[in-house]
């Protein structure tokens, strides 16, 4: 047995020993026998079909170890190269996350899709004239404008002739692996495949409920973000006149969710730290036409939750939503662990001055906890 075998050679049992727990794990009634001994033992009461979906959940990713074990051999050996590696993994990761949303998925309006969707086009379709059918489109929801979720939906409509939420939720499924793309470019531009595989792990995971089984939340929020990837990247472009196209994104943005509306104030805040005068002018006078423009929508806006200004609810809110990604049990400590990371991080960036060597991506991460 050569050198490279005799060191790697815990990665073939381990990768068995993963595939076989995970499949093992999967079967439904051995998730369910787990959950109720668990139940007898403890003396708890724990909802078993809830806890096994759970165990079942685990036992997929198991097996998807077992794969990435087995390519990181493959890597290790000389077989395949680094960016391969990288490739499968995330690609299997991705194949994973779809099977779990389109298992589970249904195709019915829950939550704000019965409101953002069913009961949007029941009011679109009933005006007959340009007017009130545009009146419509730029009605708010709650508090946000979402113009462009709205015309993509109409378009489904009239294509399909229905709205099927499964393919919706399939599209979604696709603009988050193009929003992975987008946030990994750097990173695979500059030889950081390790951090790329991090944010895949983050995305393609099925903590975010509402973007996963909620069309109407996925639209908007995975589009905002792609609309802010593209504003900051045309930011950047100082010497050319794309840099124009930078405003034309932020007001897409500001149009499919209204956190979009956040990109023109920090945009504007970086250019007058860059001293690029002119263009802070230009996206100002853009925010000042765009609100004008809809200033005839404000009076329906009509907040979803009770709108506070008291810090003390923000300190509990924001870290606690930034980290929702890590919401594993029932309380927030550690969601609100890893919110308090991400702004420590934050500032550790503002400090270290990163918006100079990595400006887009620094930017993105301004825009996080206002955002929240």
């Amino acid at each position: 047995m050569n050198s490279f075998y005799r060191k790697r050679s815990f990665l073939i049992p381990l990768s068995i020993l993963l595939f076989l727990l995970g499949i093992i794990l999967f079967n439904g009634e051995n998730a369910y026998a787990i959950v109720r001994f668990i139940n007898r033992t403890f003396s708890l009461h724990l909802n078993e079909e809830f806890r096994a979906f759970g165990i079942g959940y685990v036992a997929t990713l198991l097996i998807y170890a077992s794969f990435v074990c087995l390519a990181w051999m493959l890597y290790q050996s000389g077989k395949i190269k680094k960016q391969h590696w990288l490739f499968i993994s995330v690609s299997l990761l991705v194949v994973h996350y779809t099977f779990h949303v389109l298992n589970n998925a249904v195709n019915y309006p829950i939550f704000d899709d019965q409101g953002g969707v069913i009961d949007f086009l029941n009011q679109y379709t009933s005006q007959h004239t340009a007017g009130k059918k545009l009146g419509a489109l730029l009605l708010p929801y709650n508090e946000a404008w979402m113009l462009i979720p709205r015309l993509f939906i109409i378009a489904t409509w009239k294509i399909f002739n229905e709205i099927n939420f499964t393919h919706l939720f399939l599209f979604n499924i696709a603009a988050l692996v193009f929003l992975f793309l987008l946030l990994c470019r750097d990173f695979l531009e500059n030889d950081l495949q390790k951090f790329s595989l991090i944010i895949a792990l983050l995305l393609f995971q099925l903590q975010s409920f509402n973007t996963a089984f909620i069309a109407i939340s996925g639209l908007c929020y995975y589009w905002v973000l792609i609309f802010a990837c593209y504003s900051f990247r045309y930011l950047q472009l100082a010497q050319s006149n794309k840099k124009f196209l930078a405003p034309a994104f932020a007001c897409a943005a500001a149009l499919t969710f209204g956190n979009g509306l956040l990109l023109f104030p920090i945009s504007i805040l970086y250019l007058l730290s860059k001293k690029r005068w002119r263009e802070a002018a230009i996206w100002s006078v853009t925010l000042l036409v765009f609100l004008t423009a809809l200033s005839s929508t404000f009076s329906q806006i009509q907040f979803a939750g009770e709108f506070t200004m008291n810090p003390s609810n923000w300190f509990n809110f924001i870290p606690g939503l930034l980290g929702t990604a890590f919401q594993f049990f029932y309380t927030l400590h550690i969601p609100m662990l890893m919110g308090f990371i991400i702004l420590f991080v934050f500032a550790l960036s503002w400090y270290r001055r990163w918006h100079h060597r990595s400006p887009v991506a620094f930017l993105l991460l301004a825009f996080l906890p206002p955002d929240t």
